[in-house]
């Protein structure tokens, strides 16, 4: 064996043949072989560069990312320009959240390989996930012109124009994508979705049916054949989509008990579904920026809920500032500026990894956790001097369960502020956006089930939806002390 090594040693020609051997045994998905004719090289020649690299990919799609970076790390320091490295090493520091570092890596790709796409398309990817559509259309650009019949770079081209409201040109590029490759279903749909709210139902018709032949049993396909039948007038088969949608997705990414409800094929749940919540805001976050800028009158929320809170606040210099106050449902961190200067301990609770992502980068929090909203309340006991939620109670129909955990985790004395959308009359329903209306009389019998005294309520603009005001009602309770 000895003999064998050091004939290996002595031939670089073998250790690149085991190396091409390990390439192709990963790309035929073959990776357990692949590593180990990666340390079968590495015990021959301790830091070549290639089996360093291709074993930390390894790594990496197995799941780990952190010994992926460690590896692809070691193969940079032996070859340091080497851009799909650096490309790896990106998505491994991405996987373990640290973004600045891999936006780092993403751009010496970028450096290194001046004619590659991959690093540009990377880098658009993150500005994207990071609620930046307008320089991730750029990162786009910059990789269409390097790769244009890349059918997944025209895909995410889409997803930006889309965001800024540039519906028309985002259509026109993931037809294109689908041109380009006929088989793309993801593509596909994202179309008839994209045709569908244009108004162009043939086509988006045409498109279904096209993606039910890649994938019959897509959920998504089948809420999408939903709307377009909605969009047509005809109920029974627009339920009948939305219900298979429920057999393929029982969680109910889609919305589509609340399509059901609006069409009177189902009665209103309690709740929202928690997985079309977390999608929606996992969305959210991706369009946040672009859709806050498209509509041209931002997000008045947060400035309702000051109003409502500044009625109460102004009772006495001792409420000005809080020892610990609580954002629930923080999202993107729109209501930390105007909770930080009332909180000696800032803390934010979001069950959306990607909103928690946005919340972090505005350095206003102490502490985030990603969790459902009941539940977190329910874990704490005389915690916090204000519980703020805004946008939050407006997925839940039933608030008796919320307003209960939310007294049991504040202080005596504290006070609870978030904002529903009113209707007249009592209980609550669902609007056709699919949020939901509670009536007035019917929050404050739940808030005087809960224990709470009302200190404060404003009515006033809420958002805009389609460049529309909707009005919400902000209300600030306090816990007896």
């Amino acid at each position: 064996m000895k003999h064998g090594q050091e004939a290996a040693q002595s031939s670089p020609d073998m250790i690149e043949r085991l190396h091409r051997v390990a390439l192709s045994l990963h790309e035929q998905g073959l990776d357990q072989r692949a590593e180990a004719f990666c340390r079968e090289i590495l015990a021959l020649q301790p830091e070549h560069g290639g089996a360093l690299h291709l074993l930390g990919v390894c790594a990496l799609e197995a799941g780990d990312a952190e010994a992926g970076a460690e590896l692809i790390g070691r193969a940079l320091a032996v070859r340091p320009y080497l851009p799909e490295a650096h490309l790896d090493l990106g998505r491994a520091l991405l996987a373990q959240g640290l973004t600045e570092e891999a936006a780092l890596s993403f751009a010496r790709a970028a450096e290194c390989g001046p004619a590659l796409a991959g690093p540009r398309q990377a880098l658009g990817l993150l500005e994207f996930d990071l609620g930046r559509p307008e320089n991730a259309l750029a990162w786009f650009a910059q990789a269409l012109a390097l790769a244009p019949d890349d059918p997944s770079v025209l895909l995410h081209t889409t997803w930006a124009l889309k965001s800024l409201g540039r519906g028309e040109e985002a259509a026109a590029a993931c037809a294109k994508a689908v041109e380009l490759e006929p088989e793309y279903c993801l593509a596909r749909l994202e179309l008839a979705e994209l045709l569908i709210d244009a108004g162009r139902l043939a086509e988006a018709v045409r498109e279904l049916e096209a993606a039910g032949r890649l994938e019959p049993e897509s959920a998504w396909r089948a809420f999408l054949c939903g709307r377009a039948c909605v969009a047509r007038n005809d109920v029974p088969d627009a339920a009948a989509n939305f219900r298979r949608c429920l057999e393929l997705d029982p969680e109910d990414s889609y919305g589509a008990v609340a399509q059901l409800v609006l069409l009177g094929e189902a009665a209103t749940p309690v709740r929202a579904p928690l997985a079309w919540v977390r999608g929606l805001y996992e969305g959210q976050a991706r369009l946040w920026s672009g859709s806050r800028k498209a509509s041209g009158r931002g997000y008045p929320g947060p400035e309702l809920l000051s109003r409502a809170l500044d009625g109460v606040l102004d009772e006495g210099p001792g409420l000005t500032v809080f020892d610990a106050v609580l954002d629930a449902g923080c999202g993107s961190g729109l209501c930390g500026p105007l909770l930080r200067p009332l909180a000696r301990r800032l803390d934010g609770m979001d069950f959306s990894p990607a909103m928690l992502k946005l919340a972090k980068a505005t350095g206003l929090y102490d502490r985030l956790d990603e969790a459902e909203v009941v539940e977190h309340l329910a874990g704490f006991r005389a915690e916090y001097d204000l519980i703020l939620a805004a946008a939050v109670f407006i997925y839940l129909g039933e608030l008796g369960p919320v307003l209960a955990a939310a007294s049991g985790a504040l202080k005596p004395g504290g006070l609870l502020a978030f904002t529903v959308f009113p209707q007249d009359g009592g209980g609550y329903d669902l609007s056709p956006a699919a949020y939901y209306r509670h009536g007035r009389e019917n929050v404050l019998a739940r808030a005087a089930q809960a224990g709470f005294e009302v200190c404060a309520s404003v009515e006033g603009v809420h958002e805009y939806r389609d460049d529309q005001p909707v009005q919400g009602l902000a209300l600030v309770l306090r816990k007896p002390g």
